[in-house]
This record gives structure tokens, sequence and C-alpha cells, in this order.
């Protein structure tokens, strides 16, 4: 669906059509963040490009929903960057069985995958990622893995390892994990990409963090030029709502915006 035709449908509407289908069971708040995410970065989210995962808040207590980017998103992102020179096959190590809350499972040790990149030289360079399944593998509060990692532990383990080489390869608009990264561990407070749907109190503070995010996703000299126009009290809003800043977003636009006038 393109972007104009979603603009055009009213938010109740298609918050109701994304909980019948893509997310079933969320809240209207969460999905809310969800198209907010999507209209900042210009994403479809009639493709699934973000996910909402509960995560555990340690400082609070409590579980709360974030909206995160999912592996498919860094995939289309990096062949849409023109660079992307190929992804290997998983490899991975020995079977090995490990034992959670007294039960045991059988799972590869290891997962290794190779994501190319083409160089401005011409050259094309490879990443390699190697990820440990007792690293990656989401457990629950009781200390058993997630009913995914259960049921598809070579599956999710590949997944981890190529969304770690992915952002090797391409730091510069894969910067973050992923929900399949990210299922099953605490919330991580140095992520910039998360968005925390319990940050956002009202519908002008969910206005101004879709207008601060999407300034910074047109890059620094824009988002300078918005910083510029707020109230101190909207930039106090801002940084709220933002902890660590949109700097890391706006230079990743920078470096998008230098590649297309190449």
């Amino acid at each position: 669906m393109a972007s104009t035709e979603i603009a055009e449908i009213d938010d109740k509407q298609l918050i109701q059509t994304l909980k019948n289908s893509l997310y079933p069971g969320a809240s209207d708040a969460s999905v809310q963040m969800v198209l907010d995410y999507c209209r900042a970065r210009h994403l479809d989210p009639f493709l699934h490009p973000v996910h909402i995962v509960p995560m555990y808040d340690s400082k609070q207590k409590v579980y709360r929903d974030v909206i995160i980017p999912g592996l498919n998103l860094y995939r289309t992102q990096a062949a849409e960057s023109g660079r992307l020179a190929g992804i290997s096959e998983p490899e991975f190590g020995d079977p090995v069985t490990f034992t959670y809350g007294g039960n045991d499972m059988t799972a590869p040790e290891w997962c290794r995958v190779t994501v190319k990149r083409l160089l401005k030289t011409g050259y094309v360079a490879e990443f390699t990622a190697v990820e440990y399944f007792t690293e990656s593998c989401a457990v629950s509060k009781e200390g058993i893995p997630t009913p995914m990692w259960r049921k598809r532990p070579r599956g999710m383990l590949a997944k981890c390892a190529e969304s770690q080489a992915l952002r090797k390869a391409f730091p510069d608009i894969c910067p973050d994990r992923t929900a399949e990264e990210a299922e099953g561990h605490d919330i991580d407070p140095d992520a910039p990409d998360i968005v925390d749907e319990s940050q956002i109190q009202s519908p002008e503070e969910r206005e101004l963090a879709q207008l601060a995010f999407a300034a910074a996703n047109e890059g620094s000299e824009s988002y300078k030029a918005f910083w510029q126009s707020l109230t101190k009290e909207q930039k106090l809003q801002v940084r709220a709502l933002y902890p660590k800043g949109l700097s890391e977003v706006a230079k990743e636009a920078d470096a998008m915006n230098a590649d297309t006038t190449e």
C-alpha cells in the first residue's frame, strides 16, 4: 500500500486493521506507535517492517511494549542501498545439549553468517558475525527458552547472526539490534531505535515525537532547523522522549543522502 494511500485512512481504521492482521492482541497505543514509527521513516506498516516486543524494564519492574525493527527491514534497506553484494548461508557449530529450567534441549553451539558490501572503491568487503546460542537465546523470567527458540533454535540463531553481520556491514542504515535479537531480553536504554510507548503521554507529545524523528530522518541540517523552531518547553519534551538524542538518526540520513548524490 502506498504511503499516500495510508495517510488518507483514518488512524482508528488503520489501527483496527493492523490489530486484526499483523498485531493481534496488541493495544491501540502500541499499534499507534507502529504507525508513528513507520510514518517518520516512510515505511509501509502493512509490510510488517517493525515488531511490537514486550520487554522487561528492570528499573520500573514492569513489562513494556517497545517498537523494534525486524530483520526483514534491515535486509530491505541493505538491498536498496545498492551496496549489498550477498549474504552467506548460515554455518552452524556442533549440536550441544543445554539445560534450562531443569529441561534439556539440543541446539547448535554457534552460528556464523557473512554479509558482503560493495565499497565505493569497487572492493567487496566481507563482514562476518558469530552468535552463540547461550548468549542469544531468549529466556523467560522462569529460565525457560521462549516458544520460538524451543521450536526453531537453528532458525532463530541464524537470524541473530545475520542481524549482527548486517549491522557490521551497514552500520549507517542498520544501527541497532532487531526484534529477533531483542525478544526475551530487558530494555536496552542505549538503543536509540527502540521506542517505548509508555513515554508518549498525549496526542501532542506523539505528534512532537513524530515531527522530531521525521526531521532527523531528513538529515542534520533539517533537524537543526527543526530544533531551532521549538520552544523551550518543546525542547524539554523532545529530550524526555529521546534521552539519547536523535543525532545518530540524522547522521544515518546524512550518509544515505551522500550516497544518493554520488
